[in-house]
Order: structure tokens, then sequence, then C-alpha cells
């Protein structure tokens, strides 16, 4: 056996999955759940997130506490989850992972690096580009599209228009200001799940409008698919490709809007005491 098969075998073999007689491809195993429990605890102004009696840690040892009460319980849900399977699949721990990603932040990102990364989407917002190739998909996006856009213009005070083809639309600097000031005005952990939502649905409009509650969660995805769905009635849907790849992104749509408003949001309770005598 010469070196190439020897690594061959050792590299790609046990872990690889045979597409055919002569092709395999490495795919590593997914990672084993090595804790029973999760609970969380309370240590200062922070909540940690524990495994059995041991601290949580990022992959960099990063010590995981979370500042928000309502995003550590969702935090604790999202890895209570995996107490159902024996392996975990990082890559479904949509909360976990933003929520790594804050605490490490690996590309030493800023607040107003992460609302820049946000507002480049503007340039090429799913809502602004339309296509005219048919009488009725154009009726279909000015019924669907213009009402949210038009909420848009009217919530920052700005006029931004569609353009039908490929062409490049000017973003007025007054508008890019405007929703940079509402981004900024939120916490980093927020700007990250704001972040996250647009990339998923590479929209700014359609998060900023789930956030302030004007469309759904469901809704919000139905109209960034709106030409695939459109496309899918016309031509046929494959199940296995189309609907799984519409759900990923739905998943991680919500698991983004969730992060945003468990962050960003704050409830106070008052108990009001009946005086007895």
């Amino acid at each position: 056996m010469n070196t190439f098969s020897f690594l061959k075998k050792k590299l790609f073999d046990p872990p690889g999955q045979v597409y055919s007689k002569n092709i395999e491809i490495f795919r590593p195993p997914p990672a084993l759940r090595h804790y029973d429990r999760v609970a969380v605890s309370k240590a200062g102004n922070t909540y940690d997130i524990n495994r059995i009696f041991k601290y949580t840690a990022t992959r960099p040892c990063c010590h995981l506490a979370v500042a928000f009460c309502f995003a550590t319980v969702m935090l604790l849900c999202d890895r209570n989850v995996t107490k159902m399977c024996v392996a975990i699949r990082h890559r479904c721990l949509y909360l976990t992972g933003l929520t790594y990603t804050v605490i490490d932040n690996p590309n030493r990102d800023t607040k107003f690096d992460i609302v820049s990364k946000a507002l480049d989407y503007m340039d090429t917002d799913t809502l602004l580009y339309r296509d005219d190739s048919t009488e009725e998909f154009t009726k279909i996006q000015e019924q669907n599209w213009d009402p949210v856009l038009d909420w848009f213009n009217e919530r920052f005070d700005i006029e931004i228009k569609s353009a039908v083809g490929v062409c490049g639309i000017e973003i007025p600097v007054e508008a890019r200001e405007a929703v940079r000031r509402y981004l900024l005005s939120h916490n980093i952990w927020t700007c990250q799940g704001f972040l996250f939502a647009v990339e998923a649905l590479k929209s700014i409009i359609l998060p900023i409008a789930a956030a302030e509650r004007k469309i759904s969660i469901q809704t919000a995805v139905n109209l960034s698919y709106l030409e695939t769905d459109y496309q899918r009635g016309h031509w046929g849907n494959v199940e296995w490709a189309h609907d799984l790849e519409k759900m990923d992104h739905q998943a991680r749509f919500s698991a983004a809007m969730l992060y945003v408003q468990l962050n960003s949001s704050q409830t106070i309770v008052n108990v009001k005491h009946k005086l007895t005598g």
C-alpha cells in the first residue's frame, strides 16, 4: 500500500459516505451528547448555563454567560432539545450559535461593524428588484411587496423605490443613515440577531418589519420566497429540495427574530398588596 492509499484509508474511509464505487466524501461524525441535564444559575448580573454541575464554555473556552433572563431560558430550551438525541448537531442549535458568536466574536467585530454588514444587503434587497417577465407575477409582486415597502418608507421617513431588472438601485444616504441609527439603538446581542436574520432572507426590510410586528415570521419567509413559490407552482415542486430549503430558512429566521426580541425586550412586574386593617 502506497502513502496516498494509506492516508486515504485513514482520513476518508471510516467517517466517509460512499456515493459510487470509486468516489467517497469525508463527513465528520456528529458530536455525542455528554450531559444528561442542563440548568441555569444566576451569577451577579448574568446567567450561566450549566451542564450537570460543570460550567458550559464556548469552543475557545469562553464562559457562557448571558445577560438577559428570557434569552437564557430559550438557550436552555435549545440545549434541552438535544437530550432526546444521542448525537448533537451544532448547526441546528441556532440560538446557541448566535450566543457563541457574540461571546467569542471571532472576527473582532464591533457593533458598528455588525450593523454595516447588515446594511450591505440594503443595496440588493429582495423587495427592491422586480421581475416583469409575466404580467401575472408583476401583479403578485405589487400586491405582496409594495405594502411592506410603503410601510418601511413611512416608518423611517425615507423614499426608496423598486426597480425592474438587474440594474443597481441608488440608496439615498439619508435612508441608509436612518436605518443605521435604528439598528445602532440596540445592543450588540440584538444586532447580531438582526444580521443573522438579514443573511437568512437576503433582505433588511423584512427583518425590521417582523421585529416591529408589521408582519409575522411566516409572512416574511413567504415574501422572500415569492418568486420561488411562483416558479414551483408553474414548473412543479421537489419536496426533498424546495421544501427542506424553505423550512431551513424559516427555522433560521425564526431563531434570529426570537433572539432579537428576547435581547431587546424587558418585562417589569409590579405586585400590589392589598392593605388590610
